[in-house]
């Protein structure tokens, strides 16, 4: 019986694939430690405060955590991630309106609304070529 807990099961099986016995890079088992531990470090930092502020900063390191993985990887960041963040953000901000003592919610809805127009003004850069300058199309 091999356990569902996926590191627990890479140390059972000793890095190793189940089904055909491949090495399984300890980049994930990492990864998955790093997540849970920050996981835990967000529940024991804000848990007696709220659940909701719980989830949307264990929301918002997993959405880092991700981003840095696949960037070192793949030297760029998905615009499903980033686009992705946006969005729940905007939701987020909805969820926790007083998140860092602001007054109201047409602060937090303002902040979102500025980020969402700074992002898209900053989606106008194009890139000329592989290795030239880019350009500001206008």
């Amino acid at each position: 019986m091999v356990p569902e807990h996926s590191l627990v099961t890479w140390l059972f099986l000793r890095g190793k694939c189940r089904n055909c016995g491949a090495r399984i890079s300890i980049r994930y088992f990492l990864v998955e430690l790093l997540t849970a531990v920050t996981f835990l470090g967000c529940w024991l930092a804000f848990g007696g405060q709220s659940v909701w502020l719980v989830l949307v900063y264990a929301l918002f390191l997993a959405g880092l955590i991700v981003a840095t993985f696949i960037d070192f990887e793949h030297l760029i960041i998905p615009d499903e991630l980033t686009v992705g963040g946006m969005v729940a953000g905007f939701v987020c901000s909805f969820v926790l309106a007083v998140p860092q003592g602001q007054a109201a919610l047409g602060a937090a809805l303002a902040q979102s609304l500025l980020a969402w127009r700074s992002a898209a003004e900053s989606s106008t850069l194009s890139f000329v070529g592989a290795n030239s300058c880019s350009a500001v199309r206008k």
